[in-house]
């Protein structure tokens, strides 16, 4: 096409076209049919009104130049914007095929979104229907929401929510530990409901903001918000306000919603009693605060919090620019090549290249746990392998993407650096170019060199503090306790070996005693009438020697019973401080009986049975158990060193070497780690397990460690390994993380 021919495309009448941007003149460009929003700037937009079907590519750059003096435009730039215009959809050519051409481009853009769920997963939405009017006669129902006394209580209300949580977080994180056994189906499904409704008044809050600002909701419909079902609103009017402040009010409108709901929900839990309400209180204060803010608030993931940050920045399309830049970096660093439009300030080409890759990397990582946890959720069910595929079909449909992209750099590089095609160098190939091939050529090089690079490698797990030397005192002949009140041992009580316990009493051996102590009196009586009377008569021998096995007998029975009345006495085996056993005794209460431990028990008569383990001595000296999953058990073995951070040090690191590597399985879970929620759990036979399989490692504390109070502290370990290639550690990582496709 001559520049000197009308260009036969002309700009729809149709088209909302408002000035828009405080720091530079923009322009929103509204498409009603397709409801889809552009944004212009000050060249573009020239651009865009010059196009009336009679107007030539001269006549614009000219125009241009005389209007926007020293700037200039070239033709390839207008006719590059034109098409991108008319692929668009806004502007028309009277042409037979025109209708045939839109027709087309519906159904290809029809064919990308049908797909492109699974390129963003987090939320999937469905066509929905228009809802303007209703929300226009609702309006004036709501609007005293929106009054300025009404939003100054709700900001008090949330501020006072938060205070609430972080006063109450100790509290918060004991009852989180606990909420996964606690969990049932019939509640799941209850707060799942709560939270869908959460989200519905969330999206009503954009569109009634929206529609108090003068714009206007014209699509409401449902989307699947990480599997959760709630209503989403198109407010994209919002990009038609004139005022940055008013758009960015849009968009923060849902948050502020959510975070009312948390400071309600964060009330009800502080004064509620255990129960339903009270714990369905606590996630949906979680999930309405913490959630909000670092997934829905969250600048670097295209929700709200995106929207309100290119608002207040008044940069449009912060995450396309942003990825932009990168794209040009990447074309510098590896072909060398420095695309058209690159020049901008140093300070914020540096903001929008490091917000694009930390977007990227960002979103990379929430859509990684998202799929972990529902792998965790599903695969007892046998379901884990459809997160496998879907995960498989999402990196597929993003890697096609990517594909596209490079292709499209590719292009850009080669026409950068000279006319594609020249036949100037050896093999037909343009010398200008030789870069450009040489970096594609590496760049799968260097993709399989980072596989190789060493990474270092750790074993981590929680520990527990135990004493060094440990003894039980065990009751290995029944009895009775008199007087537990006046007794001196008690919980941190201070004991010297050998030393004296408690004594016990037990009436049946005392007569038992008697008895036997009455039994050998007689059978010494006997012997010696018989051995008078041997000297008169000779033949009492054999009746001699009788009653000497008699009362040797009777004299051996005495001996073991008093061996066994000596241990009705409990003696401490060792030097150390005493600790409550594990036996439990009935303490009887007005209205039920209560288990506690000896040293905790007071009464006047407690009955100790044998076997039972009254108390513990434990030394002054401490070491540590390291609890790691049997898959990392090959990696370790003695005398290696270990740095632990425990509670008591205030998150000092605690040196030390590995003592012992249990070879068998732990069968019972510790209660302290029970709390600590850190290894998985299943109940098997009504009996709590570790799954996988976690195996002890007792920690020896080095000579220069400091001195250990807290007995049963849980803290964290660590294991320096040997560094590994990259490829295993992905390798180990993906087998430990979805342990079904192995």
């Amino acid at each position: 096409m001559s520049p000197d021919q009308p260009l036969p495309f002309r700009r729809r009448t149709d088209l909302v076209i408002v000035a828009v941007g405080a720091a530079t003149p923009r322009w929103s460009v509204k498409d009603p049919l397709a409801q889809r929003f552009y944004q212009l700037h000050q060249a573009e937009h020239f651009i865009l009104q010059q196009l009336d079907g009679r107007t030539s590519l001269k006549d614009v750059v000219q125009r241009f130049s005389r209007l926007f003096a020293p700037q200039e435009l070239t033709l390839s730039q207008v006719m590059q914007f034109v098409q991108q215009l008319w692929s668009q959809g806004l502007l028309v050519v009277d042409h037979p095929a025109q209708a045939a051409a839109l027709v087309a481009a519906a159904s290809q853009q029809r064919g990308r979104s049908r797909w492109q769920w699974l390129a963003s997963p987090l939320a999937i939405r469905f066509r929905g229907i228009d809802p303007d009017r209703v929300l226009t006669a609702l309006l004036p129902v709501v609007s005293w929401m929106m009054s300025t006394p009404a939003l100054i209580a709700a900001a008090l209300l949330v501020f006072s929510g938060a205070v609430v949580a972080i006063s109450e977080l100790p509290q918060i994180v004991r009852e989180l530990r606990a909420a996964g056994a606690a969990a049932q189906g019939s509640r799941l499904v209850m707060l799942a409901g709560v939270l869908a409704v959460i989200k519905i008044c969330h999206e009503l809050g954009h569109a009634f903001v929206c529609k108090r600002m003068g714009g206007e909701c014209r699509e409401l419909g449902l989307m699947l918000l990480v599997g959760i079902p709630c209503l989403y609103c198109n407010v994209s009017d919002a990009w038609l306000l004139k005022s940055r402040w008013q758009r960015a009010a849009v968009g923060a409108a849902g948050m502020g919603v959510e975070l009312v709901f948390a400071a309600i929900a964060a009330w009800a839990w502080v004064l509620s009693e255990p129960g339903m309400i009270h714990s369905m209180a606590l996630p949906v204060m979680l999930f309405c605060s913490v959630n909000t803010l670092l997934l829905n608030g969250n600048p670097l993931l295209r929700y709200d919090g995106y929207y309100i940050l290119t608002d207040l920045v008044d940069v449009p399309n912060l995450r396309p620019r942003a990825l932009s830049v990168l794209q040009r970096w990447w074309m510098k660093l590896l072909w060398g090549v420095t695309p058209d439009g690159s020049a901008g300030a140093f300070g914020r080409t540096l903001a929008l290249g490091l917000f694009g890759l930390c977007s990227w990397l960002y979103l990379w990582m929430v859509l990684g746990v998202i799929l972990w946890a529902l792998y965790q959720w599903l695969e007892p069910y046998g379901l884990g392998a459809l997160v496998v595929a879907a995960g498989a079909a999402m990196i597929a449909v993003r890697a096609r993407g990517a594909m596209q992209r490079f292709r499209l750099l590719f292009r850009r590089a080669l026409q950068s650096s000279g006319e594609v095609g020249s036949t100037s160098g050896v093999a037909g190939i343009n010398m200008g170019h030789w870069r450009i091939y040489l970096g594609t050529a590496l760049l799968p090089l260097l993709l399989i060199g980072l596989l190789f690079v060493p990474v270092p490698r750790s074993v981590s797990g929680p520990i527990r503090v135990v004493a060094k030397q440990e003894q039980s005192i065990f009751v290995t002949v029944p009895g009775l306790l008199d007087g537990l009140l006046d007794q001196q041992i008690q919980t941190g009580t201070h004991i010297t070996q050998g030393e004296v316990m408690w004594q016990l009493s037990n009436d049946r051996l005392e007569q038992e005693r008697l008895e036997l102590s009455t039994t050998k009196q007689r059978q010494q009586r006997r012997l010696e009438t018989l051995e008078s009377r041997m000297i008169q008569n000779p033949g009492l021998a054999a009746e001699v020697s009788s009653a000497e096995t008699q009362l040797r007998d009777a004299s051996e029975r005495l001996a073991r019973h008093e061996e066994k009345l000596e241990r009705l006495q409990l003696v401490a085996s060792q030097t150390g401080t005493v600790i409550p056993g594990a036996a439990r005794l009935a303490v009887p209460l007005p209205d039920r009986k209560r288990a506690s431990p000896l040293l905790e028990t007071r009464g006047d008569r407690l009955w100790l049975r044998a076997g039972d383990e009254a108390a513990r001595i434990v030394s002054e000296e401490r070491a540590a158990v390291l609890y790691v999953a049997q898959v990392d058990l090959p990696n370790l073995q003695r005398d290696q060193s270990v740095r632990l951070s425990l509670p008591e040090m205030g998150g000092a690191i605690v040196l030390g070497r590995v003592a012992e590597v249990s070879a068998r399985p732990l069968m019972e879970v510790p209660p302290a780690l029970l709390r600590d929620g850190r290894l998985p759990v299943s109940v098997v036979d009504d009996a709590v397990e570790f799954q996988p399989p976690v195996h002890e490692v007792r920690i020896a504390l080095d000579r220069s460690a400091p001195a250990l109070q807290w007995l049963n502290q849980v803290g964290t370990a660590r294991i320096s390994l040997a560094s590994e290639p990259l490829w295993m550690h992905l390798s180990r990582l993906l087998h430990r993380t979805f342990p079904g496709l192995g």
